[in-house]
């Protein structure tokens, strides 16, 4: 079957006179397609439920909301795109245009589960190492906090996590410790998003500080 050039348009008949289409340029279309598709840069997920939010926002907008890609292109890509235990769980499902959405949905009920997130962050908060009596691991404890309780609010509404900030609080260093208390007027109940903020203060003073004296 010969193939139409670049500008060779093809006629097909009509019921009321005719229709032209290019079929080369769609053709050239759906190449292009295809060769862009195999450079993206995919990202990757191998089971972490911490991460499934990530990696299921940054694939759906490269290739899952893009509608002129079908599913039956899109399943290889999301199956490219997962290890160890994200694959495993649709593993035995067949390549075809239906059983892309019933990967979707596997996925879905396996690491999207907002109440198990929210207890694995709660326990990784609660679970960070104590800081230094000197602080000289304050600004690593800080930035491992703010993380971490940025994406926790992400899940949950911590207005009544007092148990929380306070575990967190005595991760500090007692110096730090005081200046928080001076700062709230000796206020025992703070939620991680009340501490984090009167931390992100201290924290920036002393790095000013700090960059002064060198």
């Amino acid at each position: 079957m010969s193939v139409p050039f670049p500008n060779e348009q093809v006629t097909l008949p009509h019921h009321h006179g005719t229709s032209t289409i290019d079929q080369s340029s769609q053709s050239l279309c759906n190449f292009d397609d295809a060769s862009l598709l195999s450079q993206v840069d995919l990202p990757l997920f191998s089971g972490s439920i911490l991460e499934f939010q990530e990696f299921w926002e940054r694939f759906s907008i490269l290739i899952g909301n893009k509608s002129h890609i079908d599913d039956a292109t899109k399943f290889p890509l999301l199956k490219s795109s997962l290890k160890e235990r994200a694959l495993h769980c649709i593993q035995g499902l067949p390549i075809t245009y239906a059983n892309y959405h019933i990967a979707v949905d596997i996925l879905r009920t396996h690491f999207d589960d907002r109440v198990t997130t929210r207890h694995v962050l709660f326990t990784k908060l609660a679970s960070l190492p104590a800081c230094d009596s000197a602080g000289k691991q304050l600004q690593v404890l800080y930035k491992q906090m703010y993380a971490q309780i940025r994406q926790f609010c992400t899940y949950e509404d911590d207005s009544r996590e007092y148990g929380l900030g306070a575990i967190l609080l005595n991760k500090l260093p007692r110096h730090v410790r005081s200046r928080i208390y001076d700062k709230t007027k000796n206020q025992a109940n703070l939620t991680p998003t009340a501490l984090i903020q009167l931390l992100t203060d201290i924290v920036r003073k002393e790095t000013t500080l700090r960059e002064m004296e060198f």
